[in-house]
């Protein structure tokens, strides 16, 4: 899960790594293993055991047995899923494949709104000052020293001669 978290999620877990913890655990609809939970929520392994353990001791979520001598994780409180995938979600493969209908028209919506935006004033717009889409020049003895040493010069090093 890399993305931006919301900071009132953080704020009342109290950690970005709890919070980031939690989001995988509320969008699950099965118990996941910490490892999966570390690779969902792009957290150290390490940090999403000390924050189940955590958890666990708080009660917010239990270890469950998944078979073949492992365990994995979920979350007990229903609120708490609830206020969690209100505020960050992770949608699953199968979770695209089934609203990709509703997926394709909120991503229309997106468009259709953002053509109403204003350009003035951006990339899109044409409207630039030279100064401010001008190249930084390096300097060629820098490139000198760096051809000197064999390593790579600048691409524009061509152009200049």
């Amino acid at each position: 899960m890399r993305s931006n978290l919301d900071p009132a999620l953080t704020g009342l877990t109290g950690s970005a790594t709890r919070a980031r913890t939690l989001v995988p655990l509320a969008s699950a609809g099965s118990p996941l293993t910490a490892y999966r939970i570390a690779a969902l929520a792009g957290v150290p392994r390490t940090k999403v055991y000390r924050e189940l353990r955590r958890l666990g001791e708080s009660g917010l979520v239990e270890r469950v047995g998944m078979g073949r001598n492992r365990s994995g994780w979920t979350l007990v409180d229903p609120d708490l899923r609830r206020f969690v995938s209100r505020r960050a979600q992770i949608l699953w493969s199968g979770d695209i494949k089934a609203n990709s209908e509703a997926l394709r028209k909120r991503t229309q919506q997106i468009i259709a709104e953002s053509a109403k935006l204003p350009l003035e004033g951006t990339l899109l717009s044409g409207d630039l000052r030279p100064s401010t889409v001008r190249e930084i020049a390096r300097s060629p003895s820098k490139d000198e020293l760096l051809a000197s040493l064999k390593l790579r010069v600048s691409r524009r090093v061509q152009r200049r001669r």
